[in-house]
């Protein structure tokens, strides 16, 4: 008995979270927001909030519970992308004119 509804090609089950909420797939970033927290070492998170970077700036400033063990924190970026600087020479003295 046909009802005159289409059927639907099966989907991708979504990953849930608690209460049912989708758990989102990466911590990259999308259109300018970044998944909070995106945890260092790939573990799943249980809350992920979509964040834009003025408000992971706040929340770091603020010691956000979460921003320890966030690929976003600004002290984990800074290790993982040191660069060694070279040993600066001497300073030359600097004059003022006037």
């Amino acid at each position: 008995m046909a009802t005159g509804r289409s059927r639907r090609p099966p989907q991708r089950p979504r990953r849930r979270g608690l209460h049912g909420m989708a758990i989102p797939e990466t911590g990259r970033p999308e259109n300018g927001l970044r998944m909070c927290p995106t945890r260092i070492d790939k573990a799943a998170v249980l809350f992920a909030h979509k964040v834009t970077h003025p408000q992971c700036q706040k929340r770091q400033r603020e010691h956000y519970h979460k921003c320890f063990a966030c690929v976003w924190n600004n002290a984990y970026a800074a290790a993982k992308d040191a660069v060694p600087v070279a040993a600066a020479g001497p300073r030359r003295p600097t004059m003022r004119a006037g």
